[in-house]
């Protein structure tokens, strides 16, 4: 673990991130980690299939697990 001296809160607000299938399906993935809610935005999309489900499913694990969580303390 990193040690801070002046650093005593350090905590995800919003972050956006890029999921592929390797095909022709990319989505956005924009998560608000200080509200606590997510959005997706489709910027290529072909046969989806189940894709839109899991990309839902990795937002709320990542809302579950960075959701105001300050992480100067964590390992």
């Amino acid at each position: 673990m990193l040690k801070t001296k002046y650093i005593n809160e350090f905590y995800f607000e919003k972050a956006r991130y890029r999921i592929s299938d390797g095909k022709n399906n990319v989505f956005f993935l924009d998560v608000d980690y200080k509200n606590n809610c997510f959005s997706t935005t489709f910027i290529k999309s072909v046969a989806l299939g189940n894709m839109k489900s899991e990309v839902e499913k990795i937002a709320r694990d990542l809302l579950s697990r960075k959701h105001n969580v300050n992480f100067v303390n964590k390992k």
